[in-house]
C-alpha cells in the first residue's frame, strides 16, 4: 500500500515525499511497515542514501559501520558506494 491516502495530509510545503513513477512510496524516510519499501528475505536490490551537514569523515565512518553490519548479518554479494558532492553531482544506478 502506498501513501496515496496520506498525500492530502501534507501540511509542510517543504516536506519531502519520494515517488516511484507516479506512486508515492514514503514521506521523509522509508518505513518497515510499507509493502513497497520494506526490506525482507525476498529483497534483491536496495538503494540506501546517507547525507550529512557535518564533515565527510563522519559520513564515511557511518557508511563503513553500516556496510560492515550488513556484511556480517546478510548475504549481500555486491555493494556499490558513490559519494556525491558539488564536484560530482550524479551517479548511475543499475
Amino acid at each position: 500500500m502506498g501513501l496515496s491516502g496520506q498525500l492530502e495530509k501534507l501540511k509542510d510545503p517543504a516536506e519531502i515525499c519520494y515517488y516511484c513513477g507516479d506512486v508515492p512510496v514514503c514521506r521523509y524516510w522509508n518505513h518497515k511497515d510499507s509493502e513497497i519499501t520494506k526490506i525482507d528475505e525476498n529483497t534483491s536490490e536496495v538503494l540506501i542514501m546517507f547525507d550529512t551537514f557535518e564533515g565527510l569523515t563522519e559520513l564515511e565512518n557511518a557508511m563503513n559501520e553500516f556496510i560492515n553490519l550488513i556484511k556480517e548479518t546478510s548475504n549481500v554479494t555486491e555493494i556499490k558506494i558513490e559519494i556525491l558532492n558539488e564536484k560530482k553531482s550524479n551517479c548511475e544506478i543499475i
